[in-house]
Parts: C-alpha cells; structure tokens; sequence
C-alpha cells in the first residue's frame, strides 16, 4: 500500500482537510490473533479550536466516496459550461 498524506484548506471555514493511506492493526485478545486492515483515514479538523474529526474507510467505501466525489465536481464543470 502507498503512503500519502494530502492536506486542503476549506475555502469559506477555518477547517483543514487530511487524507492519509494507513493500516489498523486490531488485537482479539480472546483468539490471539492480529487483524491488519488497510484503510483511508479521512481527518477534519478546526483550525482555530484543534477539535478534529477521524473516518476511517475501507477500499470500497473509498471508491464509492471517490466517484461521488467526480460527479459532484463534474455537475459544477456542467453548471460552468450552460452558465457561460
């Protein structure tokens, strides 16, 4: 899995953006096993107070989020081009 990092600045509120790739690692302490899960941290966080929210996806969910994503900015592209 690629390590990255991505941060972006909200253009109307103090808040931050991350993106980060990581992995989980969870513990069944009743099993003795480790469960390594790989997933897409998504960190919002208020610039002016620190208070942060964390959502951690897993590849499908990311893919989903990714393609929601594209066709929100492609109405915009859309509302752009028959708005002149």
């Amino acid at each position: 899995m690629a390590k990255f990092e991505l941060k972006f600045i909200d253009c109307f509120d103090d808040y931050s953006l991350e993106i980060k790739s990581d992995k989980i690692i969870e513990y069944d302490d009743d099993e003795l096993t480790t469960d390594v899960k790989h997933v897409v941290l998504i960190e919002v966080t208020n610039i002016n107070d620190k208070s942060k929210i964390e959502l951690f996806l897993d590849k499908s969910t990311s893919i989903k989020l990714a393609k929601t994503l594209r066709t929100e900015i492609n109405k915009i592209t859309e509302r752009e081009v028959y708005n002149g």
